[in-house]
């Protein structure tokens, strides 16, 4: 299992000549918060943006990210991509009852699949430190909103 904030800043190698292709700058999930579809790399350049499809890793380790691919793609993201893990990150999360629980801090997902298996959400640094943070499964996630995550907890 990894987390969203695990993978940021990660290089990108090519399996194929060693070269090293930037660092992943965020994650793209589906609308839904079901998987993660792809990944942003950061050229190292810090001006080019392009797009790692999850498919096209072949390993995704602690130090580094291996693709066997010979190009990454230049994507223009918009709505069809899925959410940016980025802009996930600060949601509120309220449970059915209409009590917030707190804030997306994470995000926990497998690989190679990309399914996402809970989200993780902070009550804030006191909140955290008195009960620590939440998780919340995948499963109990009903409603996905732009500002706001409505769970069954």
């Amino acid at each position: 299992m990894y987390k969203g904030r695990e993978v940021l800043g990660l290089p990108v190698i090519r399996k194929a000549n060693g070269e090293n292709l930037g660092k992943i700058s965020d994650l793209f999930c589906s609308k839904d918060l079901n998987y993660v579809k792809a990944l942003q790399v950061l050229a190292n350049n810090d001006k080019d943006v392009k797009v790692c499809q999850l498919q096209m890793v072949l390993s995704l380790g602690r130090d580094a990210i291996i693709i066997n691919s010979n190009e990454l793609e230049n994507v223009e993201v918009g709505d069809d991509f899925g959410s940016s893990w980025q802009k996930i990150k600060g949601t509120k999360v309220i449970c059915g009852k209409g009590n917030e629980l707190g804030c997306v801090e994470d995000i926990v997902f497998e690989f190679p699949s990309g399914q996402i298996t809970a989200l993780e959400v902070s009550e804030g640094f006191i909140g955290d430190i008195i009960s620590g943070r939440h998780i919340v499964s995948q499963e109990a996630i009903q409603t996905t909103g732009n500002n706001t995550i409505i769970v069954d907890f």
